[in-house]
């Protein structure tokens, strides 16, 4: 995919972005920290550099917690092909 500049509003402010990604996906994660700003300032951080770091921190948070499971899933695929693959030689030397 070829670089494009996509504008997109975080807490009232106007950006500018190059990127490869989708529109559509840059929207949504504009979206998305736009929210968690406003959420923290609702929550009482009324600083708007405060609000930004824990709305990355809630995103790194999250980022880490799917990345854990998809590791935690990796694992358990792994060791069921390993048990498949050990059943099916058992029964290679059945025959």
């Amino acid at each position: 995919m070829s670089k494009q500049t996509i504008h997109v509003r975080i807490f009232d402010e106007p950006y500018s972005l190059i990127t490869d990604e989708s529109p559509e996906h840059l929207k949504r994660a504009a979206e998305l920290v736009d929210s968690l700003m406003r959420e923290t300032v609702q929550a009482g951080f009324k600083d708007r550099n405060k609000a930004a770091v824990l709305a990355a921190l809630q995103l790194a948070s999250k980022m880490l917690h799917k990345e854990l499971s998809a590791q935690d899933h990796k694992e358990k695929y792994d060791r069921i092909v390993k048990w498949a693959e050990s059943q099916d030689k058992a029964l290679d030397n059945l025959f």
